[in-house]
């Protein structure tokens, strides 16, 4: 009778203790979906905002020997500094949920785009080979984030 008793309790102990870790198992995954989710918006974000200064730049950068700057591309070039500004709020929020390879890719990249000043004058000033120089490097910045991205699968 007693090592029926002993042997119930310590199959409800094994029973607790696996209760108990299934719990802390799934609790674990939970809070690791919701972190994945967190850092996808933020990835997310910040490429949004990345692309978008970057289609700033190119702007800039091709009518920059223009006399007259097509209506669209004037409004681009008149929000850039809102734009850089926004980059840059949008960078602070989220690269606390980045891994530290791709958070310092990510403010590298921002540190970059900030070099360009996109006055009239200051673009007029730099040389061909400065601007190809400081693409190049935006370039190869763009390229490392984009192994970050999941390939997207092809619909057949």
């Amino acid at each position: 009778m007693i090592d029926k008793l002993l042997l119930a309790a310590a199959g409800a102990g094994i029973v607790f203790y696996f209760s108990r870790a299934l719990e802390r198992y799934r609790r674990d995954q939970s809070v690791s979906s919701e972190l994945g989710k967190l850092r996808a918006q933020a990835f997310a974000k910040i490429l949004a905002a990345l692309s978008s200064n970057h289609m700033i730049l190119t702007q800039a950068l091709e009518h920059r020997h223009t006399a007259q700057i097509p209506d669209t591309d004037a409004l681009l070039l008149a929000r850039s500094k809102e734009q850089l500004e926004r980059l840059r709020d949008v960078v602070l929020e989220g690269i606390g949920l980045m891994d530290k390879p791709v958070g310092t890719l990510f403010s590298n990249y921002a540190t970059a785009f900030g070099e360009f000043d996109l006055s009239e004058k200051a673009l007029l000033e730099m040389t061909d080979e400065q601007i190809e120089a400081k693409l190049k490097i935006i370039r190869a910045m763009r390229e490392q984030l984009a192994a970050y991205i999941p390939p997207i699968p092809r619909v057949d």
